[in-house]
């Protein structure tokens, strides 16, 4: 089987000529079929009030984690030098940070406060 530098596949060849095997596709396809009546397996056992409240929340977490996927792990803040901003950040910045991420409101910072009248800087805009 070809490769190319890095051993990275040439163009038009494959690692796997044969294809996938057909107890793979056949499996694959039973899971396919079963996968309405599975979620809506789910979603009774979330919406059961008299189940143990952890099994209704990993219920509900497992229809949130494929219906939108999962959050993010690790959020990444580069600065203008390409370096973690995240190292720089004091701890008041973070605390803004965070309440914003949690609230969805601009964080407030001394040089950006409004001034008394509650109009932004004019320098600014």
């Amino acid at each position: 089987m070809p490769r190319g530098p890095g051993g990275k596949w040439m163009p038009g060849a494959s690692g796997n000529p044969g294809g996938r095997l057909k107890r793979v596709r056949e499996l694959q396809a039973l899971a396919l079929d079963e996968t309405r009546e599975s979620f809506e397996v789910i979603i009774k056992i979330r919406n059961d009030t008299g189940e143990d409240s952890k099994v209704r929340l990993a219920a509900a977490k497992l229809l949130i984690a494929y219906g939108i996927g999962e959050p993010p792990k690790e959020v990444r803040i580069e600065n203008d030098r390409g370096g973690d901003a995240m190292d720089e950040l004091t701890v008041e910045e973070l605390r803004a940070l965070a309440r914003q991420s949690l609230t969805d409101e601009t964080p407030e910072a001394d040089d950006d406060a409004d001034d008394d009248d509650g109009e932004a800087d004019e320098a600014e805009h």
